[in-house]
């Protein structure tokens, strides 16, 4: 065994157990600079402790995750209980990528058409076809869950949804011209 010779400066910091379940407990809704914070060291020393430590990197993954599967659970509830608004912030959010697709129309069938035809060609991927067929499933069951007041009160909202918003909506110049008047009024 070779004697290191002492570089002088402080010493490494190495957490605890404790320390590595707070860690854990902590990242689940907080962020590496402000777990450093936390700690009263850097965010370069906690980096520096995650890369030298791998039990307090997996602490903090492990967190992480949890913290995701929480949220995600109480989103996926408020969806199924046909807040369009949470379908609307997981479909604009949660997907692994931002895609555009045109939609045949708003109905669940035809959003669900237009995500198999960009499936098929290589728009999507199957974990996305799967978010859209789901939104579309939740859409549909709204949609047979509502009284004849409802629906049209939904109809009205739903232009809220985010698939309307992939279709483009040309303004005309009148409405331009009158929405640039009322600006300077």
């Amino acid at each position: 065994m070779t004697k290191k010779k002492n570089k002088g400066g402080r010493p490494e910091i190495v957490f605890t157990k404790e320390q590595t379940a707070k860690v854990e407990e902590l990242s689940a809704y907080l962020n590496c600079e402000q777990i450093a914070d936390y700690f009263g060291i850097s965010h370069i020393t906690f980096q520096e402790v995650r890369s030298r430590q791998e039990e307090i990197s997996f602490a903090y993954k492990r967190g992480k995750a949890k913290g995701i599967q929480e949220a995600v659970g109480l989103l996926w509830a408020k969806m199924k209980e046909g807040n369009t608004n949470a379908i609307t912030f997981y479909l604009e959010h949660m997907m692994v990528k931002k895609v555009r697709i045109s939609f045949e129309d708003n109905s669940p069938t035809g959003v669900f058409n237009s995500g198999l035809k960009a499936l098929v060609e290589g728009e999507i991927d199957l974990t996305q076809m799967e978010q859209l067929a789901n939104c579309a499933l939740i859409k549909m069951k709204i949609e047979n869950s509502m009284s004849v007041e409802e629906k049209s009160l939904y109809e009205h909202k739903e232009r809220e949804v985010p698939w309307d918003r992939t279709k483009p909506y040309p303004i005309g110049v009148e409405n331009w011209s009158n929405r640039k008047k009322n600006l300077k009024n």
